[in-house]
């Protein structure tokens, strides 16, 4: 119907140009298109699993293949080069990725097939190819064949194998290989006396780890300046631990020179390092032994950074505590738990040494730097 004379036509409906091949954002299943108006179009990265360690971010995509963006001093972004990237980059001719994991300066992937390949630096022998040689793209990890699942840490990595075993490679300084020995190995070793293990997790500047067993108790071994293992000593250990009066464990997460402990009742306890205020307890007072997180419920996972922690809750909201870099926006550290401003919809957290990243449930990415608030990962 036409207008009535001197009636203003009505305006034009906006059509987004997001709705027309993705606005240019090429496949919808990895990158998704935004319009804020106007046609300012921005496209947002989507992933199935995000990585922050040091002072750089990798993410699995949904088609099995791996971007990662920031520092590539050592060949970390594993994309053949050594050039610092502010955006995702791919990493050179891997696919197939199941798992993904990170170590300081260097990168890992679980591959179909049961494979694992590595890249970036390698002086402690810990892209378990055999060599010292440092590589910018993947390198296949020998000796490795059939793991369920994989982790790193400063400059080492372990799987957890069929048979409910664990294997690692690399730095050994101080038992973090747990093989009994201080000895650098650039290809698997089994820890010693480990068995009916489910779950893994590595970590610590110097590198300790953690292992979850079928009887829902813990183990740790390596690095334990601080009493990161929870054993009530500050003595390193080449064997493994285990953690006295700690059961019912569902998730760990490994510090710098701390460690907590996700529980069954969505409760979570922390011992170790305490100067930044990451065990959560109020104080800055180390702990050997394990202490209660205060007014924290509901926990589904943990993920801990250099001297920080942070909750994923069952409300799929975020609670940080520790170093500053919580996603608030302020420079105050946090002796309890706090909310992440902003943050919800969250389906996994990941935290580096100085920043966070979020995986929403609209498979989004969003990160943020010390003190930063959190935002979205573009192409």
């Amino acid at each position: 119907m036409e207008p009535a004379p001197n009636e203003p036509a009505p305006p034009p409906v906006y059509v987004s140009p997001c709705v027309t091949n993705n606005g240019g954002c090429g496949d919808p299943a990895l990158f998704s298109c935004r319009d804020s108006g106007n046609a300012n179009l921005s496209c947002l990265l989507r992933a199935e699993q995000v990585v922050a360690v040091a002072n750089h971010t990798c993410a699995r995509l949904s088609n099995g293949t791996v971007q990662c963006w920031g520092n590539n001093a050592f060949g970390q972004l594993g994309n053949g080069t050594k050039d610092y990237a502010t955006a995702p980059t791919p990493v050179s001719g891997l696919t197939g990725v199941q798992f993904l994991t990170g170590g300081n300066v260097h990168g890992c992937a679980l591959l179909l097939g049961g494979t694992v390949q590595c890249w970036g630096n390698n002086e402690e022998g810990q892209l378990g190819d055999g060599t010292t040689v440092e590589r910018l793209t993947p390198v296949l990890a020998q000796g490795v064949s059939g793991p369920l699942a994989l982790t790193s840490a400063l400059f080492h990595n372990c799987v957890l194998r069929p048979d409910a075993t664990v294997q690692c490679w690399g730095i050994n300084q101080s038992g973090e290989l747990g093989d009994g020995t201080r000895e650098v190995r650039s290809s698997p070793i089994t820890v010693a006396g480990l068995r009916a293990v489910k779950a893994l997790a590595a970590g610590g500047a110097q590198g300790h780890m953690c292992a979850i067993l079928s009887n829902d108790t813990l183990q740790c071994w390596g690095q334990n300046f601080n009493g990161q293992l929870g054993d009530g000593t500050t003595t390193a250990r080449t064997t493994l631990v285990t953690v006295p009066g700690l059961s019912g464990v569902q998730s760990v997460a490994v510090g710098a020179y701390h460690t907590c402990a996700a529980l069954l009742d969505g409760t979570v306890r922390c011992w170790g390092d305490n100067s930044w205020g990451q065990l959560g307890d109020g104080t800055l007072i180390d702990t050997l032994s394990v202490v209660t997180v205060p007014g924290l419920r509901n926990v589904q996972r943990l993920a801990a950074g250099q001297a920080q922690t942070c909750a994923l809750l069952s409300d799929e909201t975020v609670q940080c505590w520790g170093d500053s870099s919580l996603g608030d926006g302020t420079n105050n550290d946090s002796l309890t738990p706090a909310p992440v401003a902003g943050l919800s919809g969250v389906r996994a957290v990941t935290v580096g040494a100085y920043h966070m990243c979020a995986l929403l449930s609209d498979q989004t990415v969003q990160c943020g730097a010390v003190s930063g608030v959190l935002s979205p990962v573009l192409r």
